[in-house]
């Protein structure tokens, strides 16, 4: 494994559990509030919501594996040259606005000003705009390398940009504040 994939894989371990962790705190520290998370989000919608969650949250893993395990870094090259290191700066992108969404949430729900809300919009975008730009980079490689087994990832990374930019930074908002 060569050490810029080791990298990879670090930043999303230590990625991952400030993401995760900033979910146990947020919830632990505000008991009884998960709910207010929603917003005016309709019930209906919710469970479109959850479903698309796990769907996002599968395909993450089937990029990462495709990123971490499968490319061989001196053989990838992205569109404009960019480089297989360019991946940890897209993952670092996605997962530290990732973990600081919720707490910005609940900033908001408890003292709600343009300036937190501006935050929350903010960090919900670069997630969107990261999970794009990963799926952008994965379905080049499959236009520069066609024979190359690389739709997992790609599937995976278009599904969880859509979670990610469509649900989360442009339809929550709209219902959040509703």
């Amino acid at each position: 494994m060569a050490k810029s994939q080791i990298i990879l894989l670090v930043t999303n371990v230590i990625g991952g559990l400030a993401v995760l962790g900033s979910y146990v705190y947020g919830l632990s520290s505000h008991p009884g509030q998960g709910k207010a998370l929603w917003g005016a989000i309709p019930s209906s919608m919710q469970n479109i919501y959850t479903v698309s969650m796990f769907i996002a949250a599968i395909s993450y893993f089937a990029f990462l594996y495709q990123t971490a395990f499968r490319m061989v870094p001196q053989n990838t090259l992205f569109p404009f040259g960019l480089p297989f290191e360019t991946l940890i700066f897209v993952y670092v992108i996605i997962l530290l606005p990732s973990s600081l969404w919720m707490s910005l949430t609940f900033n908001y729900i408890s003292a709600p000003s343009e300036f937190s809300w501006l935050l929350t919009r903010l960090v919900l975008a670069a997630v969107g705009l990261g999970s794009l730009t990963l799926f952008g980079l994965l379905a080049s490689l499959h236009a520069l390398a066609p024979n190359q087994a690389f739709w997992p990832g790609t599937v995976g990374a278009f599904f969880f940009s859509f979670h990610t930019l469509i649900l989360d930074a442009v339809v929550w908002p709209i219902y959040f504040r509703h």
